[in-house]
């Protein structure tokens, strides 16, 4: 099971990414960016933003968790 890391990035300040052979999950976590995209060897395939809901961060990192894990 891979896991994401928390990553230092100048534009978001919740930003993990995680890597699982060719997979790479990007997982930004901000008050008004929250959203998680997947890449398989350099290609985007999969991006899924969500809203400002109180439980929108857990789900998506949750999500990107699984997207990994694949």
């Amino acid at each position: 099971m891979a896991g994401l890391k928390k990553v230092e990035n100048t534009t978001f300040k919740e930003y993990h990414e995680g890597i699982n052979g060719p997979r790479r999950v990007v997982c930004v976590l901000d008050d008004h960016c929250v959203r998680y995209m997947v890449f398989e060897n350099g290609r985007q395939r999969i991006r899924r933003e969500y809203g400002n809901e109180p439980d929108a961060k857990g789900r998506c990192f949750e999500y990107a968790i699984k997207a990994l894990d694949k």
